[in-house]
C-alpha cells in the first residue's frame, strides 16, 4: 500500500448533506436512551440520509472496541462493563421510532468469554417482547470463532445475521491485524450448519489496494459457505490517522461485481460507492416467513407432501402454499401474504417441526 491518501472525491463519491424527516427524533431517542450508533462512532458517510429516513444501526456493548483494525475509526481501548439494562433501551427505543426492522452491531468484545454472544440474545428477545413482527438483522464480530458463542446468536431469534470479511485475504494483517480471513469465514460457515433458516450476509470494501482477481476470489469464498446477502462498498479514509484510500473504484466496477456476484448465486447484492453493510436496507423488500403452525394436541412434527407452487411464482394471501401429512390428518399451510415466493426451505418428504420456517415470501410493495 503506498502512504499517500487520495484527498479528491469522483463526483460520483460527492454526497449532498441534509437534515430533515426523522432526523431530529432519531437523535432524541439514542441520546435520551443513552444508546451508541455505529452510524456515529464510525462516521458513516450516510448517517444524515439514514437518520433522515428512520433508519440506524445501534451500536451495543459500549463504544470501545477492544481490536484495532487499521480502516475503523471505532474507538479502541478497555472495554467498559457490559450494562445488563442495555437490551431494555434499545426495545424502548424500537418501540419509540417505530422501526420494522432493526440492525445490531457490536464493539469487538474479546474480554467477554462468549465474546457478547449472550447480549445480543438478550437484545433480541426484549425486542421480540417489546415490538411484534419487526425483522432483526445482526452484525457479529468473529467471536473469536468459538462454535459456543456462534451457537447461542445463530439460534437466537434473528432473521439475518452478519459478519463482515471488509477485505481480501492478503490485506488482513495491514486491515484487520488481530483478525484471521479463514476464522472470519468460518464463522459464516457454522452459522449456516447450525441454522440453516437463517440469511447470512457479509461486507467487503474495496479501494485498499486489493486486486480485481483477488476480491473475486473472496466473493467465490463467500460462496463456498452459502453466504446469501452481500454488500460491496467504497472504503473512505474516516481520519488521518486510518489507512488510506488507494483508488476509487468506478460505478462501473461495482455493477460489475455486483452481476457477477448474482450469477455466482447470491440472493442479493448491493454494490455501489457508498454501500455498507446496512445502509437503506430499510428500503428493501420484507420477506414474511411461513412457519409450520401448532398442530393437534400431541403432535410435534409433520411431513412435507406436496408444494403447490415453486420458488418464483406469484402468490396471494390465502392460497394454500403446501400440503402436510401427520399419522393424524393431512392439511394445507396457506400463505399469509401476498407477493413472490423467495425460498422454500424443505423439499417433499422431509420431516418438519412446529414453528420451522417452511418458506419466505417477499411481498409486494
Amino acid at each position: 500500500m503506498s502512504t499517500q491518501s487520495i484527498t479528491r472525491h469522483p463526483e460520483w463519491l460527492k454526497k449532498k448533506v441534509f437534515k430533515g424527516g426523522h432526523y431530529d427524533s432519531v437523535k432524541e431517542a439514542i441520546l435520551s436512551l443513552s444508546l451508541n450508533t455505529v452510524c456515529t462512532n464510525a462516521r458513516c458517510p450516510n448517517i444524515f440520509e439514514c437518520f433522515s429516513r428512520n433508519h440506524l444501526t445501534f451500536l451495543i456493548m459500549g463504544s470501545r472496541c477492544s481490536r484495532s483494525c487499521s480502516f475503523c475509526s471505532v474507538y479502541s481501548g478497555g472495554p467498559e462493563a457490559l450494562d445488563g439494562e442495555e437490551p431494555y433501551r434499545v426495545a424502548e427505543a424500537v418501540e419509540r421510532l417505530g422501526l420494522d426492522r432493526v440492525i445490531l452491531t457490536s464493539v469487538t468484545r474479546d474480554d467477554l468469554v462468549d465474546g457478547g454472544a449472550d447480549h445480543f440474545r438478550r437484545t433480541v428477545e426484549e425486542i421480540r417482547l417489546k415490538v411484534g413482527g419487526v425483522t432483526i438483522e445482526l452484525l457479529i464480530p468473529d467471536l473469536k470463532g468459538d462454535r459456543r458463542a456462534i451457537e447461542i446468536v445463530a439460534r437466537c431469534g434473528a432473521d439475518i445475521i452478519g459478519h463482515n470479511m471488509e477485505t481480501v485475504m492478503r490485506l488482513y494483517k495491514s486491515v484487520r491485524p488481530q483478525s484471521d480471513y479463514e476464522r472470519s469465514l468460518g464463522v459464516l460457515r457454522r452459522l449456516k450448519e447450525i441454522n440453516r433458516h437463517i440469511y447470512t450476509k457479509s461486507a467487503i470494501m474495496v479501494g485498499l489496494g486489493e486486486r480485481y482477481e483477488e476480491v473475486l476470489g473472496l466473493i467465490k469464498d463467500l460462496r463456498s459457505v452459502s453466504c446469501d446477502i452481500l454488500a460491496i462498498g467504497q472504503y473512505l479514509r474516516p481520519d488521518s490517522s486510518l489507512l488510506p484510500v488507494e483508488r476509487f473504484v468506478t460505478p462501473a466496477e461495482f455493477e460489475r461485481y455486483r452481476d457477477i456476484s448474482m450469477d455466482m448465486g447470491f440472493k442479493e447484492v448491493a454494490s455501489a460507492p457508498f454501500v455498507r453493510s446496512s445502509y437503506m436496507v430499510g428500503d428493501k423488500k420484507m420477506s414474511k416467513e411461513i412457519k409450520l403452525p401448532e398442530l393437534a394436541e400431541g403432535v410435534s412434527q409433520a411431513t412435507v407432501s406436496m408444494w403447490h407452487f415453486k420458488k418464483g411464482d406469484n402468490v396471494n394471501e390465502g392460497d394454500d402454499l403446501v400440503e402436510m401429512v401427520t399419522d393424524k390428518a393431512t392439511f394445507n399451510v396457506p400463505v399469509s401474504a401476498t407477493g413472490i415466493l423467495k425460498e422454500a426451505y424443505f423439499e417433499e418428504g422431509d420431516v418438519v417441526k412446529v414453528g420451522d420456517i417452511l418458506a419466505a415470501i417477499e411481498e409486494e410493495g
